[in-house]
This record gives structure tokens, C-alpha cells and sequence, in this order.
């Protein structure tokens, strides 16, 4: 309504000119109606309605009047005249481009406080997310802990992230810095490595706790009482629970562990992992690896409940022949090496008697003619296999034909998906300032930096099913500003996304050619079904953004007139002339019928 008002239905707008809000005497029970009237500069009343309240005639409560021959004795004796009052910070909202419209009384001392914050939650996550790789690996396998590192980097990364839209909000500017890598190894001599990162993550909380304690004294001492209450209500309290819940599972490790023994029994069950199964000598299982229940056997088993066990003592399974609609039932039998039967059981097929089909059969008297003529004997030829698996804690377990190289490219191709990630999270923080605006774009770069980290942490999760170590770089610093003089910020920020997403798509191409360089199908076919086909995708999807936003942008002007509404955000309002609203702020409204 107010981009369209023409001279015929209004009169001739200038600067200073005002709107009088007049509410009609309507019934209590019924809203009040509101209009408009209008008095210009040069109007012999009086240049701006004062507003009153006034007791009602034959009706109870009061109604808002605004007219000059209303009855001019206030109810409370209080005068308020809006469009007087409002001129002192009408004069103060900029019009340079460059800075915030938003800001009001937030001090440079809160922007950079925050800004502080936002790197150590930043860095909290990181360092999770490393120990969270580490505790994922074949040989340590704490299923619990890793999910509880997992999850804990997702939340002071969903902290840092808040704070961003905090600072956005206030006026500031979000400046990323460089995150230091994180080490890759929590094992510790005396405590463990449970402990030992149980009681890091405590120190890295209380440290956490620290700083936002010295950025709500910053809000305080600046006399901010909208960041205190932010700093208060979003952190301060889940920053106690916190503490307490870290502080609870490192006494419980502490007990479990003992003193003399660096194994707990039952302390990381409290981790509710239903992975985990705990068996009595502290041992805790993922699955049912057969060598490593084997292994639990020779070292646990008792002369007076079983048979003395040896090395090279074997597992005879048989299977018996069940009705092929029933799944086989399965037991262990046991040989060991002084019994004067062969060691292993021969693992034969023989036709079924009376049945369609096979059935597999271990039992010593069985037919021993093989149904192909091929003999498979697992206890014989796994012997080359079970010498191979070492013994050392420190030595993956499940590592298997997978090179130093593949491993090493692995790892840098985390490094590059973390970059791109927190590139596109500055990113966003610039498109979501309130001089910008463009929550098309704001909303696509965030999407875009969570989508980067899951790719770094599928990576990640891969390199320990491999039995690869995992090992975080430092992330340097991206820039905070994204205009450019021609282009513009839209276009030259998509450009410059289409290249990180190209130069991603050279990284994992290089990944796949040392996969098929050191002849790994299993990585080779990991790369194509996890990331090739999609980074095909989404260099399509930017390449058609760019040539939106250059169609849209021409050469005379650097605004682009429908190209983000192509981004689906319907907070974005377009109007002809370019501008784009998100809300409904009346000094942009009312400078915008002005200037038209």
C-alpha cells in the first residue's frame, strides 16, 4: 500500500512530513480501527498529531484520539508525540550501505567478546570431533563415547552458530579465526584413555564456562541487559548441566577403573549405548568378532569349567540340518590341539537326504564327498589370516589392504571438506546481516556448511572402519566481507562457491585415483556412491544459481531483481525496483516512499 501511493490519491511527500494515527471510538468489545492522517511540512496546523487518551463518553475504559479538536488534557498528564520524539534517531540511521541498521546500543567491547566466543566454541567442537574419531576406531571401540563426543561437537558447534545469529542480530560482524589442530591421540599411560579424555572434556567446559562468565560480565559492564539476558537464558544454565553430567561420568570411570587396572566394567554403559555388551572381566563387545571372542576365551577360561586352551586350540561350528524355511541353529564345539580328532572340522557341502537344496554340515562322519569337488577348509586356510592379527593395543585390528597413501588422502580430503564448511559458515553469517539481508542465501550457505562437516564425518567414520587414523588439520581464518566493487556480493559469493565446490571435486577425484592407483575397490566404490554423483549435483545447482544471478544482475546495476527468490525462502519479499524486505521495518518502508 505504501509502494504504491500515487499524487492523486495522497499528497506530495517530503522529507520531515509525518503520519498522525488516528483509532476511532469503537466499542471495548470490538478492535480498534486504525487510518492515517497526514500533515505536511507546510500545513498551517501544528506538524505532528500529539497522541492522547481521553476518557470515553457513555462508555468505560479510554480511547485513542488524535484529533485537534480533541479534548487536550491528557488522562495521565503524559504527552507523547511520536513523530517528535522519533526525529533525534531518524537522523541517526545510516543510509551508507556498508553499515548495520540494526545497531543500538552494543559497544564494540560485546561485538568482540562475542566474536571470542563464538572461536572457543568453535574450537571446543573441533577438538570433540577429534576425540570422537579416536574412540570410533577398531581397536579402542567405545561406541559410547564416541557417540557422546559426536554429539557433543554438534552442540557447541549449534552454540557457536547461535551466537553468529546473535551478533547478526545486534548489529555486529561475525569474524571466523583459525582453529588450531587438535591432537589425535587420547591415550594415557596412567588413566586411559576414557578417563583421561573424560576429564579433558570437564577441563574444556569449565574453560568454555569461563569465558562465557567473562562475556556476560562484558554485557554488564557495558550495560547491555538484552545480551545479558541472551548469555543467561541460552547458556549460563546448560553450561551447569553441563558440567555436572561430565563431572558424574569421570567418577563413575574413576570407579570403575580402580587404581590398579586401566580397564572400567561397567562405567561407559552409562553412556546408554545398546551397542555395547559387558561381559564380567571388563571387556566391552560391538558385534561378535569371532577372533575376539576367541581371544577372551584363552585368556579367561578356567581349568576346573573347561578343557585346558592353547593358541591354535580351535572352534568346531556345526551347523544342523534344519528345515531350509528355518535359519540354521548354531553351536560350538570345542578341540583343542592334545585331542586326538584333527584340529579343525572339515566345512563341506553334501546334498540334502530327502530335501531340495544344501545343507552345510561339520559333523566328523558326514559325507566327506564335496558337491563341486572344491574342499573349503576355514580353520586351515584362516591360520595365515589369525597369525596376522595383532596383538599390540596400540595396532588396528580391522585394518586390511589399505595403504599409508589412501589413508593420507583421506585424511587431506577431511581437511578440505572442514575448510569449505567453515568458509560457507562465514558466509552465511555475512548474508544474515542486517544490512544485507538476503536470507535466500543465508539459508543456502548454512545448508551448505552442515552439508560440508557430514561429509567430513562420513570420511572420518570410513577411515576407522578401514583401520586408518584420523588426524584433524588447522582450519585457517576465512574472510569476514564478501562484497565485490562490480559483481556485487550475491554473484561474486556463488562464483566463489562454484570454485570451492569445483576445487572439492579435483580433491576427491585425486582420492579416487589413489584408491585405484593402490588397486582398494572397496574405497574406490566407498568415493563414487558416497560423493562423486553428488558433487556432480551441486555444481550444477550453483552453476544454474550464477547464471540466474548474472541475468538478473545485467551491467547497469548491482541489485538483482528476482534471482534469489529462486533459493524457495518466503521470508524474501521482492518489489519492482530491486529492494528486498524481509519483515516489515517502517523506517525502510517509509525512506523507500520517500525516495519514490
Amino acid at each position: 500500500m505504501l509502494l504504491k501511493a500515487s499524487s492523486a490519491s495522497s499528497p506530495s511527500l517530503a522529507r520531515g512530513d509525518s503520519f498522525g494515527p488516528l483509532f476511532s471510538s469503537a466499542p471495548p468489545s470490538s478492535p480498534s480501527s486504525v487510518s492515517y492522517s497526514f500533515s505536511p511540512l507546510n500545513s498551517s496546523t501544528s506538524m505532528s498529531s500529539i497522541l492522547r487518551f481521553s476518557p470515553a463518553r457513555n462508555e468505560s475504559g479510554v480511547v485513542v484520539c488524535a484529533s485537534k479538536n480533541a479534548n487536550d488534557r491528557p488522562l495521565t498528564g503524559v504527552v507523547f508525540e511520536p513523530f517528535e520524539e522519533v526525529k533525534k534517531e531518524l537522523d541517526l540511521v545510516p543510509t551508507l550501505p556498508q553499515v548495520s541498521l540494526a545497531r543500538q546500543k552494543f559497544t564494540d567491547e560485546s561485538e568482540a567478546a562475542i566474536n571470542e566466543q563464538i572461536n572457543v566454541e568453535y574450537t571446543v567442537s573441533y577438538i570433540y570431533h577429534a576425540m570422537y574419531a579416536y574412540f570410533d576406531r577398531d581397536n579402542v571401540a567405545r561406541k559410547g563415547i564416541a557417540k557422546f563426543f559426536k554429539e557433543s561437537s554438534e552442540e557447541e558447534r549449534d552454540h557457536a552458530e547461535k551466537l553468529m545469529e546473535y551478533q547478526n542480530k545486534r548489529g555486529g560482524r561475525v569474524k571466523l579465526q583459525s582453529i588450531l589442530m587438535p591432537v589425535s591421540e587420547f591415550d594415557h599411560p596412567e588413566k586411559g584413555d576414557a578417563l583421561y579424555a573424560m576429564e579433558l572434556a570437564l577441563s574444556l567446559e569449565k574453560l568454555t564456562n569461563e569465558k562465557l562468565l567473562h562475556l556476560h560480565s562484558v554485557a554488564v559492564k557495558n550495560k547491555d541487559p538484552q545480551l545479558t539476558d541472551f548469555v543467561e537464558t541460552e547458556f549460563l544454565a546448560e553450561q551447569v548441566e553441563a558440567i555436572k553430567k561430565i563431572s558424574e561420568y569421570v567418577a563413575q570411570i574413576r570407579r570403575g577403573c580402580g587404581t590398579s587396572t586401566r580397564r572400567c566394567s561397567t562405567g561407559m554403559l552409562l553412556l546408554r549405548d545398546d551397542e555395547f555388551v559387558a561381559v564380567e572381566s571388563g571387556v566391552m563387545l560391538s558385534g561378535a568378532l569371532i577372533v575376539a571372542v576367541y581371544r577372551i576365551m584363552l585368556l579367561n577360561a578356567s581349568p576346573a569349567s573347561s578343557p585346558s586352551l592353547a593358541r591354535g586350540d580351535s572352534f568346531d561350528p556345526l551347523y544342523s540340518s534344519a528345515p531350509p524355511s528355518s535359519p540354521p541353529s548354531v553351536s560350538y564345539s570345542f578341540s583343542p590341539r592334545t585331542s586326538p580328532t584333527p584340529m579343525s572340522s572339515i566345512l563341506r557341502f553334501s546334498p540334502a537326504r530327502n530335501e531340495s537344496g544344501v545343507v552345510v554340515c561339520a559333523s566328523k562322519n558326514a559325507n566327506n564327498r564335496p558337491l563341486t569337488g572344491v574342499v573349503f577348509e576355514p580353520f586351515e586356510e584362516v591360520k595365515k589370516e589369525l597369525d596376522l592379527v595383532p596383538s599390540l593395543p596400540q595396532v588396528s585390528l580391522a585394518r586390511q589392504k589399505f595403504t599409508d597413501e589412501s589413508e593420507a588422502a583421506i585424511n587431506e580430503q577431511i581437511n578440505v571438506e572442514y575448510n569449505v564448511s567453515y568458509i560457507y559458515h562465514a558466509m552465511y553469517a555475512y548474508f544474515d546481516r542486517d544490512n544485507v539481508a538476503l536470507k535466500g542465501l543465508a539459508k543456502f550457505f548454512k545448508e551448505s556448511s552442515e552439508e560440508e562437516r557430514d561429509h567430513a564425518e562420513k570420511l572420518m567414520e570410513y577411515q576407522n572402519k578401514r583401520g586408518g587414523r584420523v588426524k584433524l588439520q588447522s582450519i585457517l581464518m576465512p574472510v569476514s566481507e564478501f562484497d565485490h566493487p562490480e559483481k556485487g556480493d550475491a554473484l561474486y559469493a556463488m562464483e566463489l562457491a562454484l570454485s570451492l565446490e569445483k576445487l572439492t571435486n579435483e580433491k576427491l577425484l585425486h582420492l579416487h585415483s589413489v584408491a585405484v592407483k593402490n588397486k582398494d575397490p572397496q574405497l574406490t566404490d566407498f568415493v563414487e556412491t558416497e560423493f562423486l554423483a553428488e558433487q556432480v549435483e551441486a555444481i550444477k545447482k550453483i552453476s544454474e544459481y550464477v547464471a540466474q544471478l548474472r541475468r538478473g544482475f545485467g551491467t547497469s546495476t548491482r541489485r538483482c531483481s528476482t534471482g534469489m527468490l529462486l533459493l524457495r525462502d518466503d521470508e524474501l519479499v521482492a518489489v519492482e525496483s530491486g529492494v528486498m524486505l524481509s519483515g516489515a521495518l517502517i523506517v525502510a518502508v517509509y525512506r523507500f516512499w520517500l525516495r519514490s
